[in-house]
């Protein structure tokens, strides 16, 4: 009977002894090499998930940048109108006050004096100012106002005075000043 119960405690603890090794050897060759590589996949997901976030914050300034730059593009062609292909202030003038000029000739409407005056600024953009000297009825002024309200581009009446002058040729002295908006095209290629 002892030799069954020690051949028993024999077969349990070579049993245990060889389940420990098992164990053992299970634990040294497959865990531990797991545990160093899960604490580097822990540490690649650590520094992958700060580069996501570094990269989710350039992405929204992109992202802010480039809906700038569509309000904006959206804006100038919205006021293309505005620009009218000179390279300069003068040519402004220069084209605003042709243009008036052959309006002026084409209604009948006598222009006693013409002159630029100094330039302005209206934002960070130019204002050319020109002022015209004219001779006109009650109707033909009327005209020109016209005109300057249906002209397209950036033309404004900074300053109007009209006068009477006679009762016998019923003509009005009128001094206008108008400001022209210079705006450079930008290239959006």
């Amino acid at each position: 009977m002892v030799s069954t119960i020690n051949r028993k405690r024999r077969r349990w603890g070579i049993g245990i002894a060889l389940g420990l090794t098992v164990l053992l050897v299970w634990w040294l060759s497959v865990f531990v090499p797991l545990e160093d590589q899960m604490s580097e996949i822990s540490a690649n997901i650590e520094k992958e998930s700060l580069e996501l976030h570094h990269l989710k914050k350039e992405l929204k300034k992109i992202s802010s940048a480039i809906n700038a730059y569509k309000g904006k593009k959206g804006n100038f062609e919205r006021f293309s109108h505005v620009f009218t292909g000179e390279k300069t202030l003068e040519e402004t003038n220069a084209t605003v006050q042709a243009g008036f000029q052959k309006f002026l000739e084409n209604h009948h409407i006598s222009l006693i004096a013409y002159k630029e005056l100094p330039p302005g600024k209206w934002r960070e953009y130019a204002v050319g100012r020109l002022e015209f000297q004219l001779s006109a009825s009650i109707e033909s002024l009327s005209e020109v106002l016209r005109f300057l309200e249906t002209k397209r581009g950036a033309t404004r009446i900074e300053r109007i005075v009209i006068s009477y002058r006679s009762p016998r040729n019923e003509s009005l002295h009128v001094l206008l000043r108008m400001g022209t908006l210079f705006v450079n095209k930008p290239n959006w290629n």
